[in-house]
């Protein structure tokens, strides 16, 4: 290897500060997403998956260096600059095609069935070990009704979709609705993909939260590094309820100790309170301070901590509510929020096809 390096095709010199073709492949390594069935690209889609991990690398390099020289061609190029362009788009294209043309020549050769495509297109990084079941498994047996309908179609959908689509929300949005209060399906849709969430100043501190599970759950369908968030927010909510129904929006105690105090046993029945309290145990808080996955490499969380966590929050913070008199007024709240087009202000927050 260190006599015959492998060559890489070097730009041809133009004025400026480009970054390299190694940026590119290191840039293009980074966003190719795995699927069961291979690889995919996101610059320029071939109309297929590529079985092989470095061939969708290098499509991908190729393809996004191509764009960069026609976005400098939109720019104004010199003569001499423009045509160094338009030969390395050429070049860079046609070793994108050449790519994809040996994926499919490929295809035929390799075997059919899925088990084998998915140890041929394995990664070359070492796969994280995920833990083996969700931390929130039983506590959801005992408080959230059906809630073996829900793991089992989310797990359908899951094998059947691979990417986050409005099929898997609108099954989230079903579920929600079940539960009395405000939820995911109190955010105001703007077209198909971005929402804004009402605002409310008395229960600023019950829907902030809720205004970013949406997001969270699409971007945690496709990498679980964000179930975290989801987690983290299911409980700021959960505390944002507890907070308000115990009159103590000030109060700096967390939530597991709020629970614990002689106002909260005389709200609450026995029962959501050792629920809430188990929930802040099991997800609180270890999404706050837990870094460690008993099986290493992996997250801590599996997306199905995000869904139960979330559908736990607002179960008993509903109930924390509604014990305090107070749940139809923040479903009242946010109802009034929506009509007089009152939401949290910046960007309105989208959620993620994969």
């Amino acid at each position: 290897m260190r006599l015959f390096p492998r060559r890489r095709p070097m730009l041809n010199p133009l004025p400026g500060f480009w970054p390299s073709e190694r940026l590119f492949y290191e840039s293009a390594a980074s966003v190719v997403v795995e699927h069961e069935d291979g690889w995919d690209v996101r610059t320029r889609h071939p109309g297929h998956r590529f079985v092989a991990w470095e061939f969708a690398v290098r499509y991908e390099t190729a393809c996004r260096l191509a764009e960069l020289h026609y976005t400098q061609i939109c720019d104004g190029p010199t003569n001499e600059e423009y045509v160094v362009r338009v030969a390395e788009i050429e070049r860079l294209l046609g070793e994108a095609d050449r790519l994809s043309q040996l994926e499919r020549s490929m295809r035929p050769a390799l075997p059919d069935n899925a088990t084998a495509i998915r140890l041929l297109a394995v990664s070359p990084r070492p796969q994280p070990i995920m833990p083996e079941a969700s931390r929130l498994e039983s506590l959801a047996e005992e408080h959230l009704p059906d809630v073996d309908h829900v793991r089992s179609e989310m797990a359908r959908l899951e094998a059947a979709s691979p990417p986050f689509n409005p099929q898997v929300h609108e099954f989230l949005m079903e579920v929600d609705r079940q539960i009395p209060g405000a939820g995911i399906h109190s955010a105001v849709w703007v077209g198909s993909d971005r929402y804004d969430y009402p605002f409310d100043y008395d229960f600023e501190r019950v829907l902030r939260p809720l205004r970013y599970i949406p997001t969270y759950l699409s971007l945690a369908w496709g990498d679980p590094i964000h179930v975290r968030a989801v987690v983290q927010n299911a409980t700021a909510h959960l505390e944002g309820c507890v907070k308000k129904a115990l009159d103590k929006a000030d109060a700096k105690q967390p939530l597991g100790a709020l629970l614990g105090t002689p106002a909260a046993k005389n709200l609450m029945s026995a029962d959501s309170l050792a629920g809430a309290s188990e929930f802040v145990r099991l997800v609180g808080n270890p999404s706050k301070h837990d870094y460690t996955n008993d099986r290493h490499h992996g997250s801590v969380f599996i997306y199905e901590d995000a869904v139960l966590a979330y559908f736990l929050s607002r179960r008993f913070g509903a109930q924390a509510l509604e014990a305090s008199g107070q749940l139809d007024d923040l479903v009242a709240a946010a109802e009034d929020a929506t009509r007089h087009d009152r939401y949290f202000r910046g960007a309105q927050l989208p959620i993620y096809s994969r």
